[in-house]
């Protein structure tokens, strides 16, 4: 496998110097084997590595050891070195930062993945009390290993730690483990693979609970720089960046989690590109899962605190390669700067995070083009691109900037440019959304929902998610249905399938107030909701008026027209109005509503009374004449009104007022002794009943006469000489018209 990063746990320092003579041979051959049967091996250039090696090491004895710059910036570096370690190491000591700690590892044998090589370690160490060997654990053959029956994974982890000890790895000189490689079923939490890690670790760190504990390195497979979509890949990550458990564990025996972040060139060396863009291009992808977690919520505080602490990129300088490793197929020079412009990215990273000490490092894999076998000038050009590293990090230990000089971090490639893409790991993936609602109003339920974004869009959820719901207002209260019971809180939940779920909000007060939505492993919502002040309840009004003015005689056509109104600018969305007709009174229509008829009773549903006023007209036949009464009720049902005050009305249409044709008269012969009779007065339509009265007059004043109620007066002795008239009084149902006769006066003979 290509991507095999590596890790350390610095401890106490040794330095061991052993001959490596009696091997150079070996190596040599293997060195310049074809690529199809050679085999991994310490160094490249295995004499000129030899006698480097033994230059350094013989100064070291002789206490000749570089000067320790005073400000110079701590460094923890860990590099993976999948072939060529012991050049790698010699290279690096050459131009060391005295500030800097080099972790190197050393892969197993290739014939058995869980065969550690001897003898290696130890010419490490020699290279000075900064630089250490790192055991490297492969991952899948300790998993053949488990999957054999041998042991459990922790079982695995001591073993390995006692294989360690026999290949002469000494972690109380400052050596460690690098597990290589956290596959992607880690990151995607497959059935028991994080389980089995947390496992492996712990045996890896207390090598069976006796120690030497040692933390160690733990290698995460990366992600290909020009990955064209990302969206599922980050929502793996943030997902595990969710698991408490796991990084937990990572935090009590892992000291680096180095981040496999093997980039491409083609996306760096941009034409015309300055420096500080190229950088911040680099570090969008070397630090996206440390960017994903600082913008994670709080239940991703665990792997963030552990994140912070021990967070290691593992940046590119494996060449070249066209897939793998990214893309570095690329002349010398071109990934001489490209590899000087991570190491100044890397630094600049450290020191924007507010790290104490700069913590990176590289992958090593040299590979000609095709895999073709190596030849003497890829040999000597593999070592002028280890030089270049080395006096990159030498160089930056006081300034990232001192890296690229004047003279590098400015290789262009045809037809390069940046990708934004990983920019996007500065925001988390899991976001919950309260969409504001079209209008709530006071004291009315309103439904809204609570909705769970993925990269910013609806997705339906694989499990269900609990949302809890709040809000800052006084007496307002969430309820899954509009007839409560209504909370301060509620929980509910998105369940399987859905992005989404609905709600209500019943709030008393007018105003803004704020809502909250907060669920597991999401970022959370707050929504301002305008509340308006409650509307006043509908108030409606009826009016009656007859058509003709006056009732009509019996047989004759009557319409009443009720008229409702709305007092209130709330409509009313339903309503209902009630007409009680007059006796007998038969009904021919109506229009302005489907009225249905019970007796004298019309009841007419009406569909709503807004501003405008709604007519109902009733047509019909008197059924008897005289007065016509009406009365009518108006109800709003929804939403219902507290004043009912002015709900009704009443009509009463009367005959038209009759009119005098002929006034009263008195016949017959006004002397004592005659009878007189009284001729009732005339109108333009008959009464009902005329009542007589006669009076006798005198001074201008008229006095009714005890017991002369008749239409006849017989005049006797004591009416001498008397003026007399007659009033009458003629009756039209609930009307009386009163008209006096004209007076006559009483002789005593003719």
């Amino acid at each position: 496998m290509r991507r095999e990063p590596l890790g350390a746990q610095l401890g106490g320092l040794r330095v061991v110097v052993a001959a490596a003579a009696a091997v150079l041979a070996v190596l040599l051959s293997a060195a310049t084997a074809p690529a199809a049967t050679r085999t991994l091996v310490p160094s490249l250039t295995p004499q000129a590595t030899q006698t480097l090696w033994t230059q350094l090491v013989r100064r070291r004895r002789e206490g000749r050891l570089p000067l320790a710059a005073r400000d110079c910036r701590p460094l923890r570096a860990v590099f993976y070195a999948q072939d060529d370690w012991l050049r790698l190491a010699t290279k690096l000591a050459a131009n060391e930062s005295p500030c800097a700690q080099y972790f190197v590892s050393v892969p197993p044998l290739a014939a058995d993945k869980t065969a550690l090589r001897t003898g290696q370690a130890s010419k490490i160490r020699a290279l000075g009390p900064n630089f250490h060997a790192l055991a490297e654990l492969n991952y899948a053959g300790w998993s053949k290993w488990v999957a054999a029956g041998n042991g459990s994974w922790y079982q695995a982890g001591v073993t390995f730690r006692q294989r360690m000890a026999a290949a002469g790895f000494d972690v109380g000189a400052g050596d460690s483990w690098a597990l290589n490689e956290l596959s992607s079923g880690v990151r995607r939490g497959d059935p028991n693979a994080r389980q089995n890690v947390e496992d492996l670790v712990r045996g890896l760190y207390d090598a069976g609970g006796g120690g030497p504990f040692v933390k160690g390195t733990v290698f995460d497979i990366g992600m290909d720089q020009g990955t064209a979509s990302l969206s599922a890949y980050k929502a793996a990550l943030a997902s595990w960046l969710l698991d408490s458990t796991f990084w937990q564990a990572m935090s009590s025996y892992v000291s680096d989690f180095s981040q496999e972040s093997y980039g491409d060139v083609r996306l760096y060396a941009v034409s015309g590109a300055a420096t500080d863009a190229r950088i911040q291009h680099v570090n969008a992808y070397l630090a996206h899962p440390l960017a994903l977690a600082a913008a994670a919520p709080p239940d991703a505080a665990t792997a963030l605190a552990y994140l912070q602490q021990a967070y290691q990129p593992l940046a590119n300088a494996a060449w070249i390669w066209d897939s793998a490793y990214g893309f570095t197929d690329v002349p010398l020079q071109t990934m001489q700067d490209y590899v000087t412009a991570q190491v100044a990215a890397a630094r600049t990273l450290s020191q924007q995070s507010g790290w104490p000490v700069d913590r990176f490092g590289f992958a090593w894999a040299p590979r000609m083009q095709g895999n073709a076998a190596w030849t003497a000038q890829f040999a000597s050009d593999s070592g002028a691109l280890l030089d270049r590293l080395a006096a990159a990090i030498h160089d930056s230990d006081q300034s990232p900037t001192n890296a690229c000089g004047t003279a590098w971090c400015t290789a262009t490639v045809g037809g390069a440019a940046f990708t934004e893409s990983w920019s996007a790991f500065s925001s988390w993936p899991f976001q919950l959304s309260l969409p504001a609602p079209a209008q709530v109003q006071a004291g009315q339920p309103a439904q809204l929902s609570v909705q769970l974004l993925t990269n910013g869009v609806q997705q339906a959820l694989t499990a269900p998610l609990q949302v809890t719901l709040a809000t800052n207002s006084a007496g307002a209260g969430f309820a899954t249905s509009a007839a409560g019971p209504f909370a301060s809180t509620l929980t509910v939940t998105i369940p399987t399938g859905n992005s989404g779920v609905s709600f209500f909000y019943d709030d008393p007060n007018a105003g803004t107030p704020t809502l909250t939505a907060t669920g597991f492993g999401a970022l959370a919502a707050s929504q301002a909701v305008t509340v308006a002040a409650a509307a006043p309840p509908p108030d409606l009004r009826v009016a009656l008026t007859a058509t003709p003015a006056t009732a009509p005689p019996a047989g004759k056509p009557l319409t009443i027209v009720a008229t409702v109104t709305n007092a209130s600018p709330t409509a009313s969305t339903a309503a209902t109005l009630q007409l009680t007709l007059p006796p007998a009174f038969a009904l021919t229509g109506t229009t302005g509503a489907t009225c249905t008829q019970a007796a004298q009773t019309l009841t007419c549903p009406l569909p709503g009374v807004a501003a405008t006023p709604v007519q109902v007209s009733v047509t019909g036949t008197v059924g008897a004449a005289g007065e016509q009464d009406v009365s009518a009720v108006v109800t709003s049902t929804a939403p219902a009104e507290t004043n009912a005050t002015d709900n009704t009305a009443a009509l009463r249409v009367v005959p038209a007022v009759p009119q005098l044709v002929a006034k009263p008269r008195i016949t017959g012969q006004a002397i004592v002794g005659s009878t007189l009779r009284v001729v009732a007065p005339r109108f333009t339509r008959a009464p009902s009943s005329v009542r007589f009265q006669w009076q006798r007059c005198s001074g201008g004043s008229c006095a009714s006469m005890r017991g002369a109620t008749g239409s006849r007066l017989r005049l006797g002795a004591g009416l001498a000489r008397a003026t007399l008239r007659v009033l009458t009084t003629a009756s039209f149902g609930t009307t009386s018209l009163r008209v006096v006769s004209p007076a006559i006066r009483v002789r005593r003979s003719l």
